[in-house]
């Protein structure tokens, strides 16, 4: 069994050497690969990320794009897995601080080979408009999908298997929403999904025109659906 880890980077030098410093005392026996993509950032990060990349002792990539697209990312990390024959794809987003005790517990047990995907809920602390949109975008996939779907959003803890899903299923899905495609590709082929619960999770952020506009896309995603 090989297992990949993909870590999108956009604006984060000051998280960088934390998150490797986790990754090296929970992962290290197990991750074989890693995918670094830098989304554009404006900061340092591009310069911390290569200075610890230096102390890596594990085979990687690191991928510079020009822009923040994390779909787009999320496809060429994927191709790269399936070209080295990666089973299963780890990701470690910007809010790992909440969900990496989590994600080192599934790999501890190796629960995690029994799903397709397990993905995680966030408990937010305040119930502001971001959640709003979030829990209303969780309610219609429910009723379209006929199943409890507690979380689209696909931010926090999310462990995919290569041979679960064909990457071509989000090939025309927007950036903000193709975590959902998943989600229904496997709700839809009767595949094994669990939803976790990260119980110290972030405010969801209260941005009126980006929640807006992932609303409205998870509702024509939803429409397009024969189910």
């Amino acid at each position: 069994m090989k297992i990949a880890a993909f870590i999108p980077i956009h604006n984060q030098e000051v998280r960088i050497q934390p998150l490797m410093r986790k990754i090296e005392s929970k992962f290290s026996h197990l991750i074989e690969f890693y995918i670094f993509i830098d989304e554009g950032s404006t900061d340092r990060s591009d310069s911390v990320l290569a200075q610890e990349l230096l102390n890596l002792h594990k085979p990687y990539e690191h991928i510079k794009k020009l822009d923040h697209n994390r779909k787009d990312s999320f496809i060429q990390t994927w191709n790269l897995c399936l070209k080295k024959k990666i089973d299963f794809l780890i990701t470690f987003h910007e809010g790992w601080e909440d969900n990496i005790e989590e994600i080192h517990q599934y790999t501890l047990t190796q629960d995690f080979t029994k799903f397709a995907l397990i993905t995680s809920v966030r408990t937010p602390s305040n119930e502001n408009l971001g959640h709003l949109y979030n829990t209303l975008s969780n309610l219609f996939a429910s009723k379209v999908l006929q199943t409890d779907i507690p979380e689209t959003k696909g931010d926090s803890i999310n462990i995919y298997s290569l041979q679960a899903f064909p990457v071509e299923i989000i090939q025309n899905v927007s950036d903000q929403i193709f975590h959902l495609a998943f989600i229904t590709f496997a709700k839809q082929n009767n595949l094994p999904i669990q939803f976790t619960t990260v119980d110290n999770g972030l405010n969801f952020a209260s941005y009126i025109k980006l929640n807006t506009k992932r609303f409205i896309q998870v509702l024509r995603f939803l429409k397009t659906l024969k189910y």
